[in-house]
């Protein structure tokens, strides 16, 4: 494995294209694209002690960078 990648483990996310490369880079686009909305979200929420959104939010942020194989940070 590349030091570039030492955080992200694609198995799952690869299992589930199941060969198909496009698909692949159709499911990390869609996570690269949610990435800003997580930012923002978290910004936003916090800054308004908007507890709900925020838990909300990082429930959807967790599954999301799980699914990319991030296990270190998506349990912490």
């Amino acid at each position: 494995m590349s030091s570039k990648f030492q955080l992200i483990d694609l198995s799952y996310l690869e299992s589930i294209a199941d060969g198909d490369n496009e698909i692949l880079a159709e499911l990390i686009n869609i996570f690269l694209d949610q990435v800003p909305e997580y930012e923002d979200g978290f910004d936003t929420y916090f800054k308004e002690k908007n507890w709900k959104d925020l838990a909300a939010l990082a429930h959807k942020a967790k599954s999301s960078v799980l699914s990319m194989g991030m296990e270190k940070l998506g349990n912490e």
